[in-house]
């Protein structure tokens, strides 16, 4: 059984929030905190090829890496 500190769930909570930061600034992508990873995961809902995703400990890193993919598509789609 994993027991989980008041410290690591503080932790999870604050990730959570930043993860839901980031989904309301970015309405085309499904963002979430993996608190088991202990990564942001990020899943484009737009056309993109299958399987297409990006995750990365820290929310700018995901944020930036979401960004490459929006630019990489958007530069595809012209």
């Amino acid at each position: 059984m994993l027991v989980r500190s008041r410290e690591d769930e503080a932790a999870d909570r604050r990730q959570r929030e930043a993860a839901g930061q980031l989904a309301r600034r970015h309405p085309y992508w499904l963002v979430m905190y993996g608190p088991h990873s202990r990564k942001f995961w990020a899943y484009p809902v737009f056309n993109v090829p299958a399987g297409t995703y990006v995750g990365a400990e820290d929310p700018a890193e995901l944020e930036s890496r979401m960004g490459e993919i929006e630019m990489t598509c958007l530069r595809g789609m012209t």
